[in-house]
């Protein structure tokens, strides 16, 4: 890894930790030991811990002082506490997005939800979740207030990053289900007054929190949990690099 620039080797380090929490290798809630890590991949600690900084500003670690850093355990609480403030600020997202919605931005959102379908009935959890997440950005943007749009990204991008991990790979989990779901947000987007867009999106996050609890208890119920990383079409790596891409296009907006 030497001959790699320091961004490149820090993505890249980033990008095989990932691999070993979507693989099961570093267990949720699993301590990372620094020193031994960066041995075993032959880097330093200090290149170790920029990589860390990247997993941890994506909600994959969580860094503990005097602790160390830890895979991160989405708990049911988690996913309530995420859902709670979801709750108050997309369906206002929604609301200020359909006064300015446009013929073409309509257009988008069930053009991504097109992808989104084609890429679940082929298993590719990666453009399932470029897809969904754009489908979700293009509302906040459509809202026209940046503060919302970023409050949104920080309560919204480590729940996706989980759901990517385990919930996609849940028994319980219906991708015709979720795609009916969304559809039914264009339509009120494109039909529906101001109360019934705000009513729509409130009722549909209750029903993706819920979906979210079920499918996290599903797996947390099997016995021996299936390997995620047989169930996706490409390396994880690639999901890794789908999380930067889709970050650093929202911070720039």
């Amino acid at each position: 890894m030497a001959n790699l620039s320091k961004d490149t080797l820090r993505n890249k380090v980033a990008a095989e930790i990932f691999e070993a929490i979507v693989s099961g290798n570093i267990q949720p809630g699993e301590r990372i030991l620094e020193e031994k890590l960066a041995k075993e991949l032959g880097i330093s600690k200090t290149t170790l811990r920029e990589a860390l900084q990247k997993l941890e500003h994506q909600g994959l670690v969580t860094k503990y002082e005097r602790r160390g850093t830890f895979v991160t355990k989405l708990r049911p609480e988690d996913i309530g506490e995420a859902y709670e403030v979801r709750l108050l600020l997309e369906p206002h997202a929604a609301v200020l997005a359909h006064e300015r919605m446009e013929p073409g931005r309509l257009s988008e959102l069930k053009s991504l939800l097109e992808q989104v379908q084609e890429a679940g009935a082929r298993g590719d959890f990666v453009r399932v979740f470029e897809r969904d997440a754009l489908f979700h950005q293009v509302i906040w943007r459509q809202s026209g207030n940046a503060l919302l749009e970023r409050e949104l990204r920080v309560v919204c991008f480590p729940l996706w990053a989980f759901e990517l991990i385990r919930l996609f790979a849940a028994p319980t989990y219906s991708f015709d289900r979720a795609i009916d779901e969304h559809r039914a947000l264009v339509d009120v987007l494109e039909k529906g007054d101001a109360e019934r867009v705000r009513n729509t999106f409130r009722e549909m996050l209750v029903l993706f929190r819920d979906q979210d609890l079920r499918n996290l208890r599903a797996l947390d119920s099997e016995p021996s949990p299936p390997s995620r990383r047989s169930q996706a079409l490409t390396p994880a790596a690639e999901i890794w690099h789908a999380f930067l891409e889709q970050s650093h296009s929202l911070a720039g907006r």
